[in-house]
């Protein structure tokens, strides 16, 4: 099963639901969908990590993450796999905590 049909299974917002062009995802959302990318991280796989992300594409990625998502696909496509590993634990306590 592909993250894209699991974010679409996990109930979109109404607002998500209506988007003209593109489907928005909020950042609890896209961090739940990241979380398998540490292992394979970890496990220095970098494909798997980049194929995770190309199915995000398809979602439009909260303004304020943008930026970390950029430096995190940056990491990996250069091989950096340890400063990208530490990029997706940042983003996860930057905006892991904005629902609880």
């Amino acid at each position: 099963m592909t993250i894209v049909k699991n974010i679409e299974e996990s109930g979109l917002e109404e607002s998500e639901r209506n988007a003209p062009s593109y489907r928005i995802i909020s950042p609890e959302k896209l961090l739940s969908h990241l979380e398998p990318m540490k292992e394979q991280l970890k496990k220095r796989r970098p494909q798997k990590c980049l194929t995770i992300l190309e199915e995000l594409e398809d979602f439009s990625i909260p303004e304020n993450m943008r930026q970390h998502m950029n430096e995190l696909k940056q990491s990996i496509k250069k091989y950096q796999l340890k400063a990208a590993l530490n990029q997706l634990e940042n983003l996860s306590s930057i905006y892991g905590n904005s629902g609880s």
